[in-house]
């Protein structure tokens, strides 16, 4: 962009009038690129004081202003996903951060940068790649189910447990959970008969 061009400052974007297209899209590129750049930074910073000081997220919490959830999820891609692809968004490497072998992930990530795919194309490739469909696709359960919602609110240790007992068993914590439950239920019955 020339000299006379709209610019990013630290604190805000400034506009010029008579800005045309392409230099708008440009403008947007740079923004995007500061915003993963940050996100990555930050990921890295809160893995590092974990790992380093053994301090876990309250510093965190009031260092960034971002919650406990965002600020977990952020270290969990930046602890499981190696092979950065900075062209990409950390959403992207997000989507790929349950898969255990960097392989996969390597593949998932250089598809996505050759095909030009936006975050939701990545998952359903991910989605394809573990097996997975999408719900529209998947057949209809004919035994009866009932459907109950609960919303939990975990302590963060017990969060972290439910993370990282998901992620060795490569599901995602609801589905560990409910799986939890249904183990347990189980085991009862059978001691019960």
């Amino acid at each position: 962009m020339s000299s006379s061009a709209s610019s990013l400052t630290s604190r805000s974007v400034e506009l010029r009038e008579g800005m045309d297209y392409e230099e708008w899209r440009e403008l947007g590129r740079g923004i995007g690129l500061k915003v993963g750049k940050s996100l990555w930074e930050i990921a890295d910073w809160v893995l590092f004081g974990e790992e380093t000081y053994g301090k876990r997220y309250e510093d965190a919490l009031e260092i960034t202003g971002l919650d406990y959830q965002t600020l977990r999820n952020m270290k969990h891609v930046a602890e499981r996903v190696y092979r950065r692809r900075y062209e990409l968004s950390f959403a992207h490497h997000a989507e790929v951060a349950s898969f255990r072998d960097t392989e996969i992930q390597d593949l998932l990530l250089d598809q996505a940068v050759e095909n030009g795919w936006s975050r939701n194309e990545l998952r359903d490739a991910a989605q394809k790649y573990r097996g997975e469909s999408k719900p529209e696709q998947q057949k209809p359960d004919p035994r009866p189910v009932a459907q109950v919602v609960f919303k939990l609110k975990l302590t963060p240790d017990v969060d972290e447990l439910v993370q990282s007992e998901a992620r060795a068993e490569e599901m995602q914590p609801e589905d560990w959970i409910v799986s939890a439950i249904r183990e347990k239920a189980e085991r009862r019955m059978q001691v019960a008969a």
